[in-house]
């Protein structure tokens, strides 16, 4: 099973008043993961879509996979856990 990049457009959050923009979205299986920029501290996060809510990734081996995924579609800003 690999993960794709599902859409790397930029835009901000519905209901965040700008603060949080969208980076990319990634597929792996029937999970979906969000990549994302808080515009106010300039810190990116990488987290689960699940029952649409976000939810922190505590596996270090799966956070790792979806980071490297990134870097290597050119979205090298990367996050800090």
């Amino acid at each position: 099973m690999r993960f794709k990049i599902l859409n790397k457009n930029k835009y901000p959050l519905p209901g965040t008043n700008g603060q949080w923009i969208h980076l990319a979205s990634i597929q792996y299986g029937l999970r979906e993961f969000i990549y994302f920029l808080n515009r106010g501290t300039q810190k990116t996060y990488i987290e689960e879509i699940t029952g649409g809510k976000l939810e922190v990734i505590d596996d270090d081996n799966l956070w790792n996979d979806l980071a490297m995924t990134l870097k290597e579609a050119g979205l090298d800003k990367m996050v800090e856990r």
